[in-house]
């Protein structure tokens, strides 16, 4: 299978409709008149109209701490938006008539109603808003800085966040950048300050958390803690986002709380092979990404670093208490909180993480690491893709914990050969897994040894793919607190879905059906009239 050139990839990007397209577009939208150098929506602008250019020429320019970077100018058939207009999120660039012209004017709620209705333009603009939503991350700097070291654990928490939310930005190390120093000056921040985040270069966020980077860039629509949502979804992994489309798709109101990234623990994935329908394999980001988006087509809502901390089961509706504050309500929840790591035994393991010891193998873990090189603990297929990804830039080996390791390991597939190390059991039988042939053994992962000899890791960095254990308990350590009573609280066990929902009967799906009712209707009128 041929990868699509690069002009290809361009109309796909910014594609041009047809004059039967635009027909379709005129009965939902509003004509309107605009002047040169008229900006109809700025970098920062909450979520701005859907513009479609009839006449004249509009140019895209990214906002840069004064100045402006050119991204594209669009001409008569082409239109506006990416990402942001399905995910409720502010504009990060400005758009201004360079030509006077006419544009096609439509709202945010009738593009979503558009999409969820119409499959061919559906397929046209989703298409479009993901590859300029691509292009952006790529090759733009974005609006936001982050100010860090490899060294600190809280940078590798924020560009993580950063990163698995699709949010352009800029990065600097302290240590590397000679930029930094007049950041340093300009905004008065010392090396304390450490992670530091630039929102738009006139908002300074000292070691934010999560949510206060959320809320500076503008991710979260504020979430109403007085309306009733048909089905709020606590976890935002594949399960979680699966739970959203179903809902959303049938007519649910639906509300997707996540502490972190869409996408859960496979969104941290370099790669995934056993994934039905990618025979290929696909990225964990790539997969949460697309998820995250058939979601939203359905309108779902999705509300990252939003932490559920309680579940009020004495009342209906139900009540979900958020960590951070406020409330919300719902007909029905599903608790789909995933898996949390495994964690090695050993002592003092909480100083080094972040720092020197991971548990995931992403490209912001492969910056961090460099040519270092780097262990790899575990005898999964995620110790074995890790030792394959990390291999492309470091000297990594993977170190199986457990003596039944299958053969052949998946780090046996495609890894170049003077990097990847050999792959043995380091615990059990004791018996040592040969390298692959050609392999040069640079870093090898254990040795025969009695259990008496602890084992000695002289190594940079530590990647630990040692598994999952479920992240809902009932020990009372960890877990998601669910208050059944007035008398007193527990932890769930297991995941659950509360009180399924009763047939959705009302506006709302009545009106999402009515829709993709009337856009197969119309289809098959345009169709059979070819």
């Amino acid at each position: 299978m041929s990868e699509p050139s690069a002009t290809d990839r361009r109309d796909q990007m910014f594609p041009r409709l047809t004059p039967r397209q635009i027909d379709r577009l005129r009965e939902m939208g509003k004509r309107r008149t605009v002047a040169r150098g008229e900006v109809l929506y700025d970098q920062d602008a909450a979520i701005p109209q859907f513009y479609v250019i009839l006449s004249g020429t509009l140019e895209i320019v990214e906002p840069l701490d004064g100045k402006e970077l050119p991204i594209t100018v669009a001409g008569p058939g082409e239109f506006t938006g990416e990402m942001n207009m399905l995910l409720g999120r502010r504009s990060l660039v400005r758009a201004r008539m360079k030509e006077p012209g006419e544009v096609l004017v439509l709202s945010p709620d009738v593009l979503r109603k558009l999409v969820q209705a119409d499959t061919e333009l559906s397929e046209i603009f989703l298409r479009a808003f993901i590859l300029r939503r691509v292009a952006l991350i790529a090759k733009t700097p974005g609006d936001a800085v982050l100010i860090g070291s490899s060294h600190s654990a809280a940078t590798l928490r924020i560009r993580e966040f950063l990163t698995r939310n699709g949010q352009p930005h800029a990065y600097l190390d302290v240590e590397k950048d000679p930029s930094v120093q007049a950041l340093f000056d300009r905004f008065g921040l010392k090396i304390d300050d450490v992670p530091v985040v630039i929102c738009r270069y006139d908002r300074v966020l000292k070691n934010p958390s999560n949510e206060e980077v959320a809320d500076c860039l503008g991710l979260n629509a504020v979430l109403d803690s007085c309306a009733i949502r048909d089905l709020v979804v606590v976890g935002g992994g594949p399960a979680g986002l699966a739970a959203a489309v179903y809902g959303a798709s049938e007519g649910l109101d639906v509300l997707v709380l996540e502490t972190k990234a869409p996408g859960g623990q496979a969104g941290s994935s370099s790669k995934i092979e056993n994934y039905l329908g990618f025979p290929t394999g696909i990225s964990g980001l790539a997969l949460a990404s697309r998820a995250l988006t058939q979601a939203q087509k359905f309108g779902a809502e999705v509300s990252i670093a939003r932490t559920a901390a309680t579940l009020i089961c004495k009342q209906h509706p139900y009540r979900l208490e958020i960590a951070s504050g406020g409330s919300v309500r719902a007909r029905a929840v599903i608790l789909a909180t995933g898996a949390q790591y495994r964690k090695l035994p050993l002592p003092e393991l909480a100083r080094f993480e972040g720092v020197g010891v991971y548990y995931g193998a992403t490209s912001v873990e492969r910056q961090f690491c460099g040519d270092e090189e780097i262990v790899v603990v575990g005898g999964g297929n995620s110790a074995g893709q890790a030792a394959v990804y990390l291999a492309e830039t470091a000297r990594a080996g993977a170190g199986a914990r457990r003596h039944d390791v299958a053969l052949p390991h998946p780090a046996d597939r495609g890894a170049p050969p003077d990097h990847l190390a050999s792959v043995h059991a380091s615990r059990g039988t004791g018996r040592r897994r040969p390298p692959r042939a050609g392999a040069h053994p640079r870093l090898a992962i254990g040795r025969e040894r009695d259990e008496e000899d602890p084992p000695r890791l002289p190594h940079d960095r530590r990647g630990s793919q040692d598994g999952l254990a479920p992240r809902l308990r009932g020990d009372g350590r960890k877990g998601f607190r669910q208050d059944r009573s007035g008398s007193g609280s527990h932890r769930s066990r297991g995941m659950a879905a509360v009180a399924p929902p009763a047939p959705a009967r009302d506006q709302h799906a009545r009106g999402i059906r009515g829709r993709r009712r009337a856009g197969r209707k119309r289809e098959a009128r345009r169709l059979g009239g070819r």
